[in-house]
């Protein structure tokens, strides 16, 4: 799922996974309400 570029840049991926879960509860969301109209 994941670059490995990132994998071997980022030691600290907690705070990156945190930020992603944030992106996509936010991009879930929005897709949820556009495609409830």
């Amino acid at each position: 799922l994941f670059p490995p570029r990132t994998i071997v840049r980022r030691t600290d991926s907690a705070n990156e996974t945190d930020q992603r879960r944030k992106r996509l509860r936010r991009r879930t969301m929005i897709y949820g309400l556009l495609s409830c109209e």
